[in-house]
């Protein structure tokens, strides 16, 4: 999340908070941990059972330093800024930890999340971009007439390979028709 100012981060920010659908996200950490949250009492400590998924975040949130009841569970999950992925800041700002992660990790993209419909994307593109543009990290022109496949591939690979499934749509009449 980003703009030219911090006061306008800040605004940003606070009509993602306004927004947020507790709901959603207790829907969402069910899907992922397997842990139903919705029916618990949410005064109640948070159990640890041993699901088939996320067990280091069950143990963490139910035992030690960071053990939590259900309602403090559910409320820091619905805070974005409780995500280390989440970044909210001015343009140097993003870039900069934009940097440290893919750094750091090895990451070879960005994955971007709507968080404000219109504009998040718009929102990268007019500020972020350039910001890493700037710094050499991300291309400011594409090699003309080069295509997703020739990158993975190679020049010469604009269709795919005779054996790959879809060769057998590439060149059909259908497509041939289509093109013309």
């Amino acid at each position: 999340m980003t703009a030219p100012t911090r006061e306008e981060v800040a605004a940003k920010v606070a009509v993602l908070q306004q927004q947020r659908d507790v709901e959603g996200h207790l829907v969402l950490f069910s899907g992922w941990a397997g842990i139903d949250l919705s029916g618990e009492d949410t005064d109640s400590w948070l159990e640890y059972n041993g699901g088939d998924a996320m067990q280091t975040f069950e143990r963490m949130w139910s035992e030690g330093a960071d053990r939590k009841k259900v309602g403090e569970l559910v409320e820091h999950l619905s805070r974005p800024e409780n995500n280390k992925l989440f970044i909210a800041g001015t343009p140097d700002v993003v870039a900069d930890r934009l940097e440290q992660l893919i750094d750091g990790t090895g990451a070879d993209g960005i994955n971007l999340i709507q968080r404000l419909s219109p504009g998040t994307f718009e929102d990268f593109v007019d500020h972020i971009v350039p910001e890493l543009q700037r710094r050499g990290r991300y291309r400011t022109a594409y090699t003309p007439g080069e295509t997703l496949r020739e990158r993975f591939f190679g020049a010469g690979h604009a269709r795919p390979l005779a054996d790959h499934p879809a060769a057998q749509f590439a060149r059909s009449p259908l497509a041939e028709r289509a093109a013309v």
